[in-house]
């Protein structure tokens, strides 16, 4: 298995590539990130067994569409890196924006390998301000088959996700007596920190949707049922991709023009402080790929099992 995984995680070598900048771009010095990343690599590794041998069986069970997700290897990566994100809270906590690196990276992680429409719903009802109607009709414009849920879903799922945030985060946001996040209206605009922060849990080299409706639909509509990855992963590129692909959504319905015109971002915890409700802003500098010697290091770990 360690040879297995080592191929498995170098094979590109550009698979790493989004993991490191990730956790270079929300600061986490070197030493803490040479300590992560063999962790992300064995628990991305794992998912990607057990979710294709669960696949495989409810292959052979039942000839139905599965709707689960299935990644593909850089976003089994992302995923286990979002989790990790976690460590960071201790040294990480009083940083200007933290708490919304970490709102976000919670909410993508709890929805992205769940299905496009636990993630539609988080997005567009849960951080943004998007009525039922209008979450049904993106995941609509989004899905090979629309008309496949309804508002009692949506409600559902909105409650899920934010009865998981509240309770992961309440060490840094503030929560009202259900420990359900309590949020404050934010204007969206095409750069801000919002919209740079969920850019970079896409991993690097993700191939933009084409433009056109027709052409996407014939992509998603292509996917294996039991593809790898599914089309669902597609879509949560649409949804995660602020700056560029969600906006095609409103041109492929227009009805969804000015749908989802505001944040909804968490307060932060009052034991943090009044710097921590500042501005996000990221390390200078261009993204950290992974050095040579990190590269080896990480090889090391992973043969060594440290």
């Amino acid at each position: 298995m360690i040879g297995d995984i080592v191929q498995w995680v170098l094979d590109p070598p550009q698979r790493l590539q989004s993991v490191y900048e990730l956790f270079g771009y929300v600061g986490l010095d070197d030493r803490v990130v040479d300590d992560l990343v063999p962790r992300v690599v064995r628990e991305a590794y794992e998912d990607l067994r057990s979710r294709r041998d669960g696949r495989a069986r409810a292959q052979q069970r039942s000839s139905r569409n599965m709707w689960t997700s299935f990644p593909d290897p850089a976003q089994f990566l992302q995923g286990a890196a979002l989790r990790a994100l976690s460590e960071g809270d201790a040294s990480h906590n009083r940083v200007p924006g933290w708490y919304v690196v970490r709102y976000l990276s919670a909410l993508v992680e709890s929805t992205l390998f769940v299905s496009a429409f636990r993630l539609a719903v988080g997005i567009g009802g849960v951080l943004s301000n998007g009525s039922n109607d209008h979450i049904l009709r993106l995941y609509d414009t989004l899905s090979p088959h629309s008309g496949q849920k309804d508002p009692r879903q949506v409600r559902k799922a909105r409650t899920k996700i934010t009865r998981y945030l509240g309770r992961t985060l309440g060490h840094l946001i503030r929560t009202d007596p259900d420990c359900l996040p309590i949020t404050i209206p934010r204007a969206r605009t095409p750069d801000d920190e919002v919209t740079k922060i969920l850019a970079q849990m896409i991993p690097s080299g993700t191939q933009h949707v084409p433009k056109g409706h027709e052409e996407y639909h014939r992509l998603v509509r292509d996917c294996s049922r039991y593809g790898h990855p599914s089309w669902d992963l597609l879509a949560s590129h649409v949804l995660l991709d602020q700056a560029n692909c969600f906006r095609l959504v409103s041109l492929w319905d227009r009805e969804l023009e000015g749908a989802f015109v505001e944040w909804q971002l968490p307060v932060p915890h009052p034991s943090l402080g009044s710097a921590a409700g500042g501005p996000w802003e990221p390390p200078a500098g261009p993204p950290k790929a992974p050095t040579a010697e990190q590269i080896l290091r990480l090889v090391k770990r992973l043969r060594s099992g440290s």
